[in-house]
């Protein structure tokens, strides 16, 4: 075993380790050896194995409100904490509760379900136009628009506006990591007010003229109890349902995809048999988990974790992608299996702040997989794994660019009359 000390210095600066290619022998270091770690350069606690992870997404004594108190007291006022103030991931109970029940009424399984015919016809004009090319970036040339167009398709953002909606969506999700630095602070900050403004004049819009879209719903459901639901809340949860579906998003996507590129057996199976995709989806959430840690969280009183004390008004969070690959829950962690069941990742969190969006990530994942895996013969990895890069995302594993080709089926001349 090996000595605490001799844990990687990277992750006592952020646990996260944003654009680390392999992240998984540090977390498996870690959780071996101090699996409830400080780390010092972060000034957060690290929660490394699954028991504890799970124990800590449901602990009422745990903080969200609190860590962002901390927060604006080390960085001051700023925007972006004002939005989150307000995000149903940073509210505490009972407020959260009541406002995650009024919402229920417009985002439900029924609403997503209905969004499934849009989401097939928004992936069929992206990938259509690149099945003759036999090689594209998955990112850039395919999955990086797709679910930013999904959520503003649902919400009923126009279609020529979308595009200057992704340019701020970026910086915003960029500012809300386990660290922050005065830049992307700033700059999160400069997207929350633009975005703010952008949504102040659409909400005019549809309170004068509602129609058939995600806001004019929650409008309607803001009307039956507005001393519950603000303005302030209203924004930031269209602000997060588009955050959450697109850095997120497209990371589940693409490490789903290179998951299958890498293990070439796996995608053989899932291709002779595409009733496995649900839970091959399942196991790309837990084999490459898009959030790598959840917000973090403070403590309201003293908290003991495995002998080790969290002081009241110390941060900490839990390492979901080391939670996912801990042994003890999930035999052979390191291998991408298809059809592991039972698979009970924790990638979009547990307790009462399980995320809202899982819903829609698993319908798009699943238009968007199938897709690829039934239209693209041949389907390979277009470089040496080696160069693959990953974005130094805090808090989200994202890779920058996967290159892919595939066969192209040639067309067969017409038969001579």
């Amino acid at each position: 075993m090996l000595a605490v000390d001799t844990i990687d210095p990277r992750f006592d600066e952020n646990p996260t380790l944003p654009g680390v290619s392999d992240p998984w022998p540090v977390y498996r270091a870690v959780r071996e050896t101090d699996p409830v770690h400080w780390c010092a350069g972060a000034h957060l606690w690290a929660v490394m194995r699954y028991d504890d992870a799970q124990t800590v997404l449901k602990d009422s004594r745990l903080s969200r409100q609190a860590y962002l108190d901390s927060l604006e007291t080390r960085t001051g006022r700023q925007p972006i904490i004002e939005m989150q103030r307000h995000e149903l991931v940073f509210m505490d109970n009972p407020h959260h509760g009541q406002l995650r029940q009024l919402i229920g009424d417009a985002i439900n399984a029924q609403a997503v379900r209905d969004l499934r015919s849009e989401i097939d016809t928004l992936v069929e004009q992206k990938l259509a136009p690149l099945l003759s090319r036999g090689h594209f970036d998955a990112i850039g040339d395919f999955l990086l628009t797709l679910p930013t167009a999904i959520a503003a398709a649902w919400l009923g953002v126009p279609e020529e506006e979308r595009e200057q909606i992704t340019s701020w969506i970026f910086p915003l999700v960029s500012g809300r990591g386990v660290t922050r630095d005065p830049q992307t602070t700033a700059a999160a900050s400069a997207a929350a007010k633009q975005l703010r403004a952008y949504f102040n004049a659409l909400i005019r819009q549809r309170r004068a003229a509602p129609k058939g879209d995600l806001i004019s719903a929650l409008l309607a459901t803001q009307a039956q109890a507005p001393s519950l639901m603000s303005d302030d809340d209203l924004f930031a949860l269209f602000a997060a349902v588009f955050a959450a579906g697109h850095t997120p998003g497209i990371a589940l996507l693409a490490g789903t995809l290179l998951a299958l590129l890498e293990f070439p057996d796996q995608l053989a199976r899932l291709r002779a048999d595409l009733s496995l995709l649900p839970l091959a989806i399942e196991e790309g959430l837990r084999y490459n988990s898009p959030t790598q840690a959840p917000n973090p969280l403070a403590a309201l009183e003293d908290i003991s974790i495995r002998g080790k004390t969290i002081h009241k008004g110390e941060a900490l969070t839990a390492i979901l992608a080391s939670a996912n690959r801990d042994p003890e829950v999930f035999p052979e962690p390191d291998r991408f299996d298809v059809g592991r069941t039972p698979n009970r990742h924790l990638a979009f969190s547990a307790g009462a702040h399980y995320c809202l969006g899982a819903m829609l990530t698993r319908l798009e994942a699943h238009s968007i997989l199938s897709a690829v895996v039934q239209r693209l013969p041949g389907l390979r990895l277009a470089c040496n794994p080696g160069e693959l890069t990953w974005i130094p995302h805090d808090r989200f594993r994202m890779l920058a660019t996967l290159p892919i080709a595939f066969e192209t089926i040639s067309q067969s001349p017409a038969p001579v009359p």
